[in-house]
């Protein structure tokens, strides 16, 4: 059959997949690569997903998606979207924005026909791109 299809981040060389069929279906994962700690998620239809950097005021926020798809940090009970935005919530309002975000962490989905194939595709990206 075909190579699975993962959702894939190289940070500072270091480079995860991610498999697409268990990412739907947990939802979200907490993660950590090179040392940055990671939001990996599908949007409400999961037909794509994103990566975001977990870190919000000094501190690295862990979430969980209910059921019924919400998002919300475990520090705060805060409700985020799938854009990495917090929509309501103790967390809404603190930082240098008035709505805080996420920084995006660039990602890409491919199939995956060796372990090796995901570093080959990713390594090239700029060292910006790949922090967002």
């Amino acid at each position: 059959g075909d190579p699975p299809l993962v959702l894939g981040v190289v940070i500072d060389g270091a480079a995860h997949a991610y498999d697409w069929s268990q990412l739907k279906s947990r939802g979200l994962v907490n993660d950590s690569v090179a040392g940055t700690d990671l939001l990996v998620l599908t949007d409400p239809e999961q037909v794509s997903g994103a990566v975001y950097d977990r870190h919000l005021d000094g501190r690295s926020l862990s979430f969980e998606r209910a059921a019924d798809g919400a998002i919300t940090d475990t520090e705060t009970g805060s409700s985020w979207d799938h854009f990495g935005r917090c929509t309501k919530g103790q967390a809404q309002g603190a930082g240098p924005a008035a709505d805080p975000e996420l920084s995006a962490v660039r990602a890409r989905m491919d199939h995956l026909p060796r372990p090796d194939h995901l570093l080959r595709i990713l390594i090239g990206m700029p060292h910006e791109a790949r922090h967002g």
